[in-house]
């Protein structure tokens, strides 16, 4: 097989197994409902509680719509002592809260999941 024809088949190919590999980035906090995550970075322990889902309008699976939705939660971030409410979407930029960087990755779960996992939220928590 010439080395074109052989590039022109196996491209596609591997675009597509790229494609369904689901990566979770390294450092990514799971926080569920109700709970708090805790980190040590150098001398401050951050914590991250998980309070409330106070809007969910992302469409459900199985179902065609116009516009995708948003999930916006409420969420607590404390650096030691230092506490601060946040309210934070993934389709949202990242925050900014001191000397920490936080991305609000993804809310589980998605409208119309069966069977129903237990409702998480998924961070990206640096520091700067």
């Amino acid at each position: 097989m010439k080395p074109t024809l052989l590039f022109l088949v196996a491209l596609p190919l591997i675009m597509i197994v790229a494609a369904c590999k689901k990566d979770v980035p390294k450092g990514t906090a799971a926080v569920r409902l109700g709970k708090c995550s805790v980190e040590v970075f150098g001398n401050d322990e951050v914590k991250i509680c998980y309070d409330s889902l106070i809007h969910e309008s992302r469409c459900p699976r199985g179902v065609y719509c116009i516009w995708g939705g948003m999930a916006i939660g409420k969420f607590t971030f404390s650096v030691n002592t230092d506490q601060h409410t946040l309210i934070l979407a993934p389709s949202w930029p990242d925050t900014i809260v001191g000397n920490y960087k936080i991305k609000l990755l993804n809310i589980d779960p998605y409208p119309g999941a069966h069977p129903r996992p237990p409702a998480t939220a998924y961070f990206r928590i640096t520091k700067l």
